[in-house]
């Protein structure tokens, strides 16, 4: 690999992180307030955000793509000719992050219950106020 390639692998792989750290202060916004909406919400959000930064990076340092709208449409929706489109790894990725995040939200509800403690996602019943 010449340098050119180390380089990006490295800067990509920044950016990659970088995402997956912006994921933690969404899923804290998330879990201050849950409801299924908020995490489905939630799910869609770092989904997005993962997909467009990584695909948008790939536009910026991939030579096979114009640095054109429409360049980065076909980075967006078909990505390269010799791989799938890029619109599929976003589907899938929606799904397996639904799919962990209804695993994971199910196992914690179970976890409560078998503690006998109100369910995570129940609202919280306000305090009666003393007079």
């Amino acid at each position: 690999a010449s340098n050119f390639d180390d380089k990006w692998l490295w800067q990509s792989e920044l950016i990659r992180t970088l995402c997956f750290a912006a994921a933690l202060p969404l899923g804290l916004m998330v879990a201050r307030r849950k409801t299924v909406l908020n995490l489905l919400s939630g799910v869609l959000g770092a989904s997005l955000l993962f997909y467009l930064v990584t695909n948008t990076d790939a536009w910026l340092r991939d030579v096979h793509y114009l640095k054109t709208g429409a360049g980065w449409w076909q980075a967006m929706t078909l990505g390269r000719p010799e791989f799938p489109p890029t619109i599929l790894f976003f589907r899938n990725t929606f799904l397996s992050d639904l799919l962990f995040t209804a695993l994971f939200a199910v196992t914690m509800e179970y976890a409560a219950l078998r503690a006998g403690r109100p369910s995570l996602l129940a609202k919280p019943v306000p305090a009666p106020v003393k007079r």
